[in-house]
């Protein structure tokens, strides 16, 4: 029976190419050493930072449209609709209004995956990314002046480029795990690797990370709360890619588990527990899995002894609120503790 209503389908469709965009934009950015953050969500779509530092860092703005019948052409890119009764374009600029946001913006990018039917300076040539200097100057002078009737003012045009990707909208999720694929394979050939582990941990944060609706004054708490980091990624290709060394946690944990007096179905049960902790604080994790790790490590280093069943005991009655409250469940409170005794004791 046919769907009566899709719009919601479509809606959440141009949601997930937007993030995998992002994600894979960001991956061959951070390769090529152009870009250092990434954040979705923060003035546009997506923004990409060239630089950790504040000081030295300046922006790539994108506007990301997927989805669309037909391509924008000079008279669509600076057609004013809706309640707000703005352009595609003319909404671009707005977003970057502010001067001191403005000068530290290189680039604007427009993405659209319906493509740009623009006539070029250069005719007979077909550009995956236009750059606005390249455009026919009775198309680019159209385009100027609709954007200075629109927001009364002159801006710069010469940041603005046009873009229709090459990412797949029918296969976002596989492209982005095959290039992080090639992208590890390239560092070390013979390495094995969880390519989809990595995308999952990766397009969750991103996604988690882009629902945030705080304002940062910090650029330190913008970065940690809103941003993914090429360093996070750098770490998470580390660890992922060399599975061999949590196999040998997990086994060290099932012997651990096992010293401690645990019955041979109790490890069995608790090393899925001590998987799934492993798995999720790999280079760092999210916020509040670092501070559960950091809590039960200082409670470790009370310790006076080797840890023992009672000693372990003794630690799981008198857990950190951090640790009870997010681990209500007692094999994955057992798991961590002794995870982590592996870990750092």
């Amino acid at each position: 029976m046919p769907q009566r209503e899709k719009a919601g389908a479509v809606t959440a469709s141009k949601f997930s190419y937007q993030y995998d965009w992002a994600l894979h934009e960001f991956l061959e950015l951070h390769h090529r050493g152009e870009a250092s953050i990434v954040f979705v969500e923060l003035h546009e779509d997506v923004v990409f930072s060239t630089s950790d530092d504040a000081e030295a860092a300046s922006f790539i703005f994108c506007q990301v449209k997927a989805g669309g019948k037909s391509g924008f052409n000079k008279s669509s890119l600076v057609r004013r609709s809706g309640k707000s009764k703005n352009s595609v374009l003319g909404k671009m600029f707005m977003s970057m209004s502010a001067k001191s946001i403005a000068d530290k913006v290189h680039k604007l990018g427009l993405v659209a995956t319906q493509g740009f039917s623009l006539e070029l300076a250069n005719r007979g040539f077909s550009l995956e990314e236009i750059p606005f200097d390249q455009l026919e100057a009775g198309t680019a002078n159209a385009i100027r002046d609709a954007l200075k009737d629109e927001l009364k003012s002159d801006v710069e045009l010469g940041k603005l480029h046009f873009r229709e990707p090459t990412l797949d909208t029918r296969s976002t999720r596989r492209a982005v795990i095959g290039l992080i694929s090639e992208l590890i394979t390239e560092r070390s050939p013979e390495q094995k690797s969880n390519t989809t582990q990595i995308y999952v941990v990766l397009a969750d944060e991103l996604r988690r990370k882009g629902q945030v609706t705080w304002d940062y004054s910090d650029w330190n708490q913008l970065v940690e709360r809103k941003g993914l980091t090429g360093a996070r990624v750098e770490a998470l290709f580390r660890q992922y890619s060399s599975m061999e060394s949590t196999s040998e946690l997990l086994r060290d944990f099932e012997s651990q588990a096992a010293e401690l007096g645990f019955l041979t179905r109790d490890v069995r049960r608790l090393r899925e527990a001590a998987r799934t902790y492993v798995l999720n604080t790999l280079a760092g994790g999210a916020l509040v899995q670092v501070q559960v790790s950091d809590a039960i490590r200082t409670h470790l280093g009370t310790l006076d002894d080797a840890l023992s069943r009672e000693s372990l005991n003794l630690l799981l009655d008198d857990c950190p609120a951090a640790v009870a409250e997010n681990f209500s469940d007692s094999d994955a409170r057992v798991a961590a503790y002794i995870i982590e005794y592996l870990r750092h004791c």
